[in-house]
């Protein structure tokens, strides 16, 4: 909260440069060996197996990630670590063509879907 209210006063990491860092304290680090992922899901969600289902435990996590590479691995380990069945849908790479703006219809190759990671 100190961060975001700026009463946080920040460090510099040399003598002449601005003090622009802050020290994280140590209770908020997650070790980042060989199990990273499952250190910091086990950090944000340890009740994760038996509350996955509870709306407002689960609304107060969250992991950021930089990319959507990271998110679809986090995504599959945590999926991986509930004892529920998964479901698979499936789609189709084509659009619907619409009957009431057919000069629309062209505007979104079917190529574009393709790039999208879900």
């Amino acid at each position: 909260m100190s961060v975001s209210n700026g009463t946080l006063e920040g460090i510099s990491l040399q003598e002449w440069s601005e003090a622009n860092w802050i020290q994280i304290p140590f209770e908020f680090l997650i070790p980042n060996d060989n199990h990273g992922f499952d250190n910091l899901i086990s950090k944000i969600c340890p009740e994760l197996s038996t509350r996955y289902n509870d709306g407002s435990h689960m609304q107060e996590r969250c992991i950021l990630a930089a990319t959507n590479k990271d998110v679809d691995q986090m995504n599959s380990q945590l999926l991986g670590m509930l004892l529920r069945s998964c479901h698979i849908y499936l789609s189709l790479d084509t659009f619907q063509e619409s009957s009431e703006h057919p000069d629309i219809d062209d505007i979104h190759p079917p190529k574009i879907l393709h790039w999208l990671t879900f």
